[in-house]
């Protein structure tokens, strides 16, 4: 059943060469034996371009050069190029593991979804830091995200050509929360997402500076999706007190339980990972209060203009 299926993989990227060639080598082991298959890489004007690298491995190169630091922009000249039934958004930076794509598709079409999430594992480096320990135990938790919150955060989605046909591409120019806008209104238009645990890609936990860069990108995001929801002053009642709440004791306990096992545990531990989360959610209202400023200034310039 899987040699008839027609499958386009879009893998955007962006200054990371060296892991996307893993990811790479990855997709062309998984497809090596079948025959209707489309790998399509779209560079965000990277430094270095990865062009040698897509083409050498027989896989289509496009460019996104219009809207830059946008993944969701890059992923949107990838779909438009596609020719697959199922289409499947591969972040450069999740390394696909064995059967990653036959267990993602088996799955799909045995239970019938419309978007699937592949399941996304932390790997480490040979000594990890405080900040890859957080990654891993506070970052992406696909499968608590769509069962309790009917959504996906991205990094492998396999999705139907005709979930796209009905709510179109997504919003050019994003950076952060396309993920969570694009599989959530599709689950409140009546389309099943699901999680598959044994579609497995590897996604390296960040590091410090990473996740503060990160951390402020998410709180810019998080601003469209407290508009698209309709409850924007219900969060932005949250974000005033925000900052001034600690963090839940058993959130972090949770947190703590999941890694003390490992190699790097230490009794400091519960203690650091408290206060690093502290951290970065201070920097995610940064993130949030640095997007409403923005948004207010082009809206009274707007205002302006038009008098």
């Amino acid at each position: 059943m899987l040699e008839s299926l027609n499958v386009s993989v879009v893998i955007p990227h962006y200054n990371n060469l060296s892991r996307l060639a893993q990811t790479l080598s990855a997709v062309k082991r998984e497809t090596n034996n079948l025959k209707n298959i489309q790998v399509i890489v779209v560079d965000n004007k990277s430094g270095l371009s990865p062009r040698s690298v897509v083409e050498d491995l027989g896989f289509l190169f496009l460019e996104e050069t219009y809207y830059l630091n946008s993944p969701y922009s890059a992923r949107n000249r990838g779909i438009e190029k596609t020719t697959g039934d199922i289409i499947i958004l591969l972040d450069s930076t999740c390394v696909p593991q064995k059967n990653w794509l036959k267990n993602g598709l088996e799955f799909m079409i045995r239970n019938e979804a419309d978007i699937m999430s592949a399941n996304i594992v932390y790997e480490y480096s040979s000594k990890p830091s405080l900040s890859e320990i957080w990654d891993s135990a506070f970052g992406v938790n696909v499968k608590k995200s769509i069962e309790n919150r009917n959504y996906a955060p991205g990094g492998c989605l396999f999705i139907k050509q005709g979930v796209f046909d009905t709510l179109g591409l997504f919003q050019e120019g994003l950076r952060s929360g396309g993920d969570y806008t694009f599989t959530n209104t599709a689950v409140n238009q009546g389309y099943k997402l699901m999680f598959c645990e044994n579609a497995v890609v590897k996604y390296p936990a960040k590091k410090f500076p990473e996740l503060k860069k990160k951390a402020i990108r998410v709180g810019r995001g998080q601003i469209r999706v407290w508009l698209s929801s309709g409850r924007f002053w219900r969060y932005f009642v949250k974000f005033l007190f925000k900052p001034y709440y600690p963090p839940s004791p058993k959130r972090i306990h949770r947190a703590y339980e999941s890694v003390r096992k490992s190699s790097v545990y230490n009794r400091l531990l519960f203690a650091q990972l408290f206060f690093l989360d502290w951290y970065f959610r201070l920097l995610q209202c940064y993130g949030n209060l640095f997007e409403l400023t923005s948004k207010l200034k082009t809206k009274l310039t707007l205002q302006k203009e038009n008098k």
